[in-house]
């Protein structure tokens, strides 16, 4: 009864606008004028994307199925029939979508001169899944079919539309590429998913899909017993939800399991960013649980094991860091791991990168290519744990703030804004001052210290935070040489509280303390020790040994074997003529 009563108020619908004067356009290829736009309409969102990639401005799109509504339930409006009447071009999925099995036959039957593109053809489809447009792969073949379909439309327009679909294909390529070096590595490859609209994606990129829904009905209570007992026994910890679908029970599984609710829409229009976020989600959830896991080991260490060895762990890790500015290569494929309690020093010349580098760290600047990690997590989630002194801090030194007031700012990130100062900010403000043995001066204005007490605050208002990671970028510039000693040997006890990376020009002193050495000059030479070759300093600094170092060249030793010596920074003159 129901699908007479379809077929009937169709036809009454052809008929109001018959009478009206409607008149159903036809595709006429060939007679396409310069300006005039090719009508086509699309069954969902992501098609429009494709055609208004290929077609650009010539092309006119109109959308059945509107934003946040179910593809499998919608139902036909008169306008939009009136907007079909009108169109040249018809682009379906043509992979069984619910819709389109109730509708394409009837708009099929009514418009007979409307060219129809079925944009699935040269894709296999797998289990009846009709969300093939999920797959770069797939959107790829879809891309090419609406090109071939509105060549058809107008001819004359051919290269225009061919030069547009490679266009997009080669930003689906770069896409594709992008989400397996992204998933590279990751152990889980399940997730929950409420709709099993991602089964396209995870087939491509080795990843297991486990739906809530049962055949498009809500689960039953055994249904929902048993994928909570599947997350727990494999370790689930996403659940993607889609604004189409009622989310209860996914609410409902990852209270149970302890998982994360992303959501993510299977019929977003911005096809590509979309993609690209959910995936760039699905990492920064793993290594956020990731991350909080590795946080609560270390923060249970340092509480049992005061007077035992601590396990060391990893804190900061580049893998193929790229950093491209202007055509300008300034980072190239850095590859760096740093544990906890280390002590890096960094070296290069300026401009090198080392400034840079810091900032990629910290999130501050975001690599063109490559994976940064902070405990597990990406560079924006783990910069909490990070104590960072710049370059320079410049202020006005007459202005009337006091080192204690200086110190204290860097708590503002603790606390609610417009709150004042804890008891507990103010204890880790004094025992910040304390450690870098300025607690006697934290009443006094901080433009009349000297330049090695300032930096001594400014180093305090890193630690107030409690990080597990110090960065600091030349604190010894406004240092006098008598002190540096003494800043050092203070690197040296904060050292067995947190990983320490150094940049410096300081060849020679910096050797005494630090663990490691990393040698910088867009490229990193770096081989997890404290020793390094001579060819890394040559090639870092571009010049012989004895060049470097802030000396005066005074020759160039033969006698180096370039291929087998390794030296210590602090025995830099043992290959110097002196």
């Amino acid at each position: 009864m129901i699908k007479y009563k379809k077929y009937l108020i169709l036809i009454i619908i052809i008929a109001v606008f018959l009478f009206a004067g409607v008149t159903l356009k036809k595709a006429n290829p060939g007679l396409i004028s310069k300006e005039e736009k090719i009508g086509v309409v699309v069954s969902i969102l992501p098609l429009a994307e494709f055609v208004e990639q290929v077609g650009k401005d010539k092309v006119e799109v109109t959308v059945i199925v509107p934003p946040g509504a179910d593809p499998h339930l919608f139902e036909l409006t008169p306008v939009q029939l009136k907007k079909i009447s009108q169109a040249q071009l018809y682009v379906e999925v043509g992979s069984g979508l619910n819709f389109e099995l109730t509708w394409m036959d009837k708009i099929k039957l009514i418009y007979k001169d409307m060219l129809i593109c079925n944009s699935s053809i040269g894709i296999t489809l797998v289990d009846k899944d009709p969300h093939i447009w999920l797959s770069p792969r797939n959107a790829k073949t879809m891309v090419e079919n609406i090109s071939e379909a509105l060549i058809k439309i107008d001819p004359s327009s051919q290269k225009y539309f061919k030069k547009n679909s490679i266009e997009y294909i080669n930003k689906l390529d770069l896409l594709d590429q992008e989400i397996k070096a992204r998933l590279e590595g990751v152990k889980n490859r399940r997730f929950i998913s409420y709709h099993p609209s991602w089964g396209y994606l995870a087939k491509e990129y080795d990843l297991i899909q486990i739906a809530i829904e049962d055949e498009g009905k809500e689960p039953s209570a055994a249904s929902l017993t048993h994928i909570i007992d599947q997350a727990r026994a494999f370790n689930i910890s996403i659940i993607l939800v889609s604004p189409q679908y009622n989310i209860k029970s996914a609410e409902v599984v990852a209270k149970e399991v302890g998982a994360r609710i992303i959501k993510a829409d299977p019929l977003s229009m911005d096809y590509i960013n979309n993609l690209r976020k959910l995936v760039e989600e699905i990492i920064t959830v793993r290594r956020n649980i990731i991350g909080d896991e590795k946080i609560k080991i270390m923060n249970q260490e340092n509480k049992n094991n005061k007077n035992q060895e601590k396990i060391t762990q990893e804190v900061i890790n580049l893998q193929n860091v790229w950093l491209v500015y202007n055509n300008i290569n300034v980072l190239e494929d850095i590859n760096l791991a740093i544990y906890q309690h280390e002590f890096l020093g960094i070296i290069g010349p300026n401009g090198g990168g080392k400034t840079t580098l810091l900032k990629v760290i910290l999130g501050l600047i975001q690599p063109t290519k490559g994976e940064v990690n902070i405990l597990g997590m990406n560079p924006k989630e783990g910069r909490k744990y990070i104590g960072y002194v710049p370059q320079y801090c410049l202020f006005d030194r007459e202005f009337p703030i006091s080192v204690w007031e200086v110190v204290l700012t860097g708590r503002l990130g603790q606390r609610k804004c417009g709150k004042a100062y804890s008891k507990e900010d103010k204890q880790k403000a004094e025992q910040a001052l304390d450690m870098v043995g300025m607690i006697e001066s934290k009443g006094k204005q901080i433009g009349k210290l000297s330049g090695g007490q300032q930096q001594r605050v400014f180093i305090a208002r890193a630690l107030v935070t409690e990080p597990k990671i110090l960065l600091l970028d030349e604190p010894l510039a406004s240092i006098d040489t008598p002190l540096q000693a003494e800043f050092y040997e203070l690197l040296e006890r904060l050292k067995e509280k947190m990983a320490i990376v150094l940049v410096t020009h300081d060849l020679s002193a910096v050797s005494i303390y630090v663990n490691k050495i990393a040698c910088l000059n867009r490229r990193l030479f770096y081989h997890q020790s404290k020793e390094i070759r001579v060819e890394d300093l040559e090639a870092t600094y571009h010049c012989p040994v004895d060049l470097i170092a802030h000396g005066i060249p005074t020759g160039y030793s033969e006698n180096i074997n370039h291929t087998k010596v390794c030296i210590t920074l602090y025995e830099l003159k043992s290959v110097r003529k002196i």
